[in-house]
């Protein structure tokens, strides 16, 4: 999108979603408007097309939305793909569902396939060749370009020194139990070891959840905000939106939430992208990302009773986690977004 803009100030951009997180960005991606996506309806689909009247229609990694689809492409509304991935696994490629996702993939007008694999995988649900491109991930520039925003994180730099940090972000309910004993155990056997804990979700009452139980273990977190001094204990709660992506700079290594639950893996290109190792939990069928990470030696899938024997293994062994940080960072590649730009200014 900023590739976009630069090519074509005059464009416009209005950003649906259907997760929360994103409609709380403060800045969603500079768009004129956004709301949470229609109701996949045809009624709601043809009130919001009417009322929009889109040049173009994209949807990214390929959470399509078919009534959404199909009311584009049937008013001659081009569809884009970005991004796009389809899991070996993914139930869009077996029947029941390959049918309704084929029928879907045939009316989209070109798709940026993340990988060779991923592209042969949309030409299996009927995306004809001249349609579809191999991009990379656009993701990965908007990683690599990304300014880290020193100024808030200065408190956390004077913290975190001659201490092996783990920045675990992004934790959910379902992370607590296997992370809160890993991080008594590590930060009990390793006095040098510290954990910067931000929660998926900031509201009071997780906050005062994750405190409980982080002192019940003996941890006696500090609760740190952005403007406040540098806190004192080695285990800190960050309540604050919006600075994750920063707060890996603060760590030597990272734990991404959302690895617990099945398919839920959060954003693990943002810490590898600081050259850091990540771990995250070994649920069945993880997203591509954490796949494609664990495959370059950047990072590990952790059973619940796994997790303290990596983090203690990295917290002990320096050299271990530069390669494996340096690893981690190597997985990214840059030329995606560049690519994803020019193919839809064509469109």
């Amino acid at each position: 999108m900023q590739r976009l803009r630069v090519a074509r100030p005059g464009l416009e951009w209005v950003l649906s979603c259907s997760s929360p997180s994103l409609a709380a960005w403060p800045d969603a991606f500079g768009a004129v408007h956004r709301d949470y996506a229609p109701l996949d309806e045809p009624r709601e689909v043809r009130q919001a097309l009417e009322t929009v009247k889109p040049s173009l229609v994209i949807f990214a990694r390929g959470d399509l939305w078919p009534e959404l689809v199909q009311g584009a492409a049937s008013g001659g509304r081009p569809v884009a793909v970005i991004g796009a991935t389809v899991r070996p696994g993914s139930q869009r490629l077996r029947w029941p569902l390959r049918g309704l996702a084929t029928y879907v993939s045939s009316q989209i007008t070109w798709v940026g396939a993340v990988s060779d694999a991923d592209a042969n995988r949309w030409a299996r649900l009927g995306v004809a060749p001249d349609r579809l491109s191999v991009t990379g991930d656009p993701r990965h520039d908007a990683i690599l370009e990304r300014v880290c925003n020193t100024d808030a994180l200065c408190p956390l730099f004077g913290w975190r020194d001659r201490r092996t940090v783990l920045v675990a972000g992004s934790v959910e309910s379902a992370d607590d139990t296997p992370l809160l004993h890993a991080a008594a155990r590590v930060l009990g056997a390793h006095p040098a070891s510290a954990m910067l804990l931000v929660p998926h979700e900031t509201s009071t009452h997780r906050i005062d959840q994750l405190e409980m139980r982080l002192s019940h273990m003996g941890l006696a977190p500090a609760i740190w905000r952005p403007g406040e001094a540098t806190p004192a204990e080695r285990c800190v709660i960050v309540e604050a939106r919006g600075l994750l992506g920063d707060l890996y700079a603060v760590g030597d290594l990272a734990y991404v939430g959302g690895g617990y639950r099945r398919g839920r893996l959060h954003a693990v290109m943002e810490p590898a992208a600081y050259g850091v190792p990540v771990l995250f939990g070994n649920a069945a069928a993880q997203p591509t990302d954490g796949e494609r990470l664990v495959a370059a030696g950047g990072a590990q899938a952790c059973g619940p009773s796994e997790l303290a024997d990596v983090w203690g293994y990295f917290v002990g062994d320096a050299d271990s986690r530069k390669r494996a940080g340096l690893a981690a960072r190597a997985s990214l590649h840059e030329g995606g977004a560049a690519r994803t730009a020019r193919s839809l200014l064509a469109l």
